[in-house]
């Protein structure tokens, strides 16, 4: 199937300018900057699947081989037990059988946290499923939801994690599987303090991250006035009051789209800007030293009165631009060698803006993946329309010659936009979309990127580790 390619328009506005700090141009960032294992960023990508729902979709099989297709190595979802477990576990097999591990969310909350059934669907994961096959097993989701959590919700919440956590480590088969955390609804502040340190009982983290259609860095919050907003890293630091020093997952992050009966709104934004945003907080993510993510969801929420759209995937199976935008990524970054040292790369960015957000990866062939787009909106939730962010020419300037330099915009396609070789130069044009420059260094230039450098050496703007798990 060819692939979508987005209309130039959406992402060009010829004479248009940016106001504020993005239109002021920095001198230019120079350093030598050591890359990260391209890998590293393959995996922490995730979607969320529902293999325990029955009906369509996902009663359908069609749907694994889009999961497949997509190059995303993780999923997360509820499996179950009984004939349900056993039905979903048929979904998964298949995914199993191609390396992808599932984040499994165990608990029974029909009635409130019922432990005879959340036992069951351990004692499930342990009979059939097998801890290869698992990554996480996920406690409580939103529990704290205002909708229908009791009043002592904190109180039950807390002594049913701890009980979940004690039952999991009473699995000698489970031992190496983490238990994470559980979320919080809306994120909201006081019921991260009222739950409280939950440290002993928490392997991971656990945060959901849903922008409101903001970008990927900015968020508001249920019960606050329109206008609040915090950051992404706000958002990490306050998930964190449950599990200070134990690394973090997002077990559900995404965009809703318009739909028929879900017309565009603040949080319904367009497909355009939602295919930009979602491999933007992703990288986000990842410079946050997010450990995974996981995207909601792989097929759209046809069951919701009204639908919601958050779908890789609609709910015939055609794939998105959000799904095409994901799949370009990792297949630029995916890797199938392993790089134990990455190299370092000696190079500046000219006329680089304040908003624009840069990281730099290396693959076992080592060639390097520089990643830059704008910290910008691309969707005006007020007027509810698209955001035309005029593109920043930014001068990238190599201290060794590259064999080749290439330019990939994965949310518009797989082609190469810009390509020149034996080249230390290259003016690229930076929008609110993702570009890729992929640097493949000639010989003498990978023997020098492959020396160690000294601290006091290193691009101050490096960002954080995803900490191994």
């Amino acid at each position: 199937m060819l692939e979508p390619e987005l209309d130039r328009r959406c992402f060009v506005g010829a004479g248009l300018a940016l106001v504020g700090a993005s239109a002021v141009p920095f001198p230019a960032l120079a350093a030598v900057q050591r890359a990260v294992p391209a890998n590293k960023f393959v995996d922490i990508v995730g979607i969320c699947t529902h293999p325990n729902w029955n009906g369509a979709p996902w009663e359908n099989s069609a749907w694994e081989a889009v999961f497949i297709d997509s190059g995303a190595r993780h999923t997360r979802g509820k499996i179950g037990s009984g004939d349900s477990g056993k039905a979903a576990l048929t979904h998964l097999e298949r995914l199993f059988s191609r390396g992808v591990k599932i984040c499994v969310t165990v608990a029974d909350q029909e009635d409130g946290l019922d432990r005879v059934g959340t036992k069951a669907n351990i004692d499930f994961l342990v009979n059939a499923v097998g801890a290869q096959n698992i990554n996480g097993i996920e406690s409580a989701n939103e529990y704290s939801n205002p909708s229908t959590a009791p009043a002592d919700w904190a109180t039950r919440l807390r002594d049913f994690h701890k009980w979940l956590y004690n039952t999991v480590r009473a699995k000698p088969e489970l031992n190496a599987v983490p238990v994470i955390g559980p979320s919080i609804w809306g994120r909201q502040t006081n019921d991260y303090i009222k739950l409280g340190n939950l440290e002993p009982y928490v392997d991971r983290g656990c945060l959901h991250w849903y922008t409101g259609g903001r970008r990927p860095t900015r968020a508001g919050m249920p019960g606050r006035p329109a206008d609040f907003t915090y950051s992404l890293a706000d958002a990490i630091r306050e998930a964190k009051v449950l599990a200070p020093t134990k690394p973090l997952w997002i077990t559900e992050y995404g965009y809703p789209i318009a739909g028929p009966g879900t017309p565009l709104s603040s949080g319904n934004i367009s497909e355009t800007a939602a295919a930009k945003y979602l491999i933007r907080g992703l990288l986000d993510g990842f410079s946050e030293g997010v450990q995974k993510m996981n995207i909601y969801s792989l097929i759209d929420d046809l069951h919701r009165i009204p639908p919601r759209y958050h779908g890789l995937a609609d709910g015939t199976l055609k794939r998105r631009l959000t799904f095409y935008a994901l799949k370009n990524l990792l297949t630029l970054f995916r890797d199938a060698g392993t790089l134990t040292t990455p190299g370092s790369l000696d190079y500046s960015l000219g006329n680089a803006t304040a908003v624009i957000k840069r990281q730099l990866f290396q693959k076992s062939d080592r060639t390097f993946l520089l990643t830059m787009y704008q910290d910008v909106d691309s969707y005006d939730r007020t007027r509810l329309r698209d955001t035309v962010v005029a593109p920043v020419t930014v001068r990238l300037n190599l201290a060794q010659m590259a064999s080749k330099i290439e330019v990939f915009t994965p949310t518009t396609g797989q082609t190469v936009k810009q390509s020149v070789v034996n080249a230390k130069t290259l003016a690229i044009p930076v929008g609110d979309h993702v570009t890729v420059v992929k640097i493949t260094p000639t010989a003498a230039a990978q023997s020098n990127s492959d020396a160690a450098i000294a601290p006091s050496q290193q691009d101050p703007l490096d960002f954080k580790v995803p900490p191994a798990e």
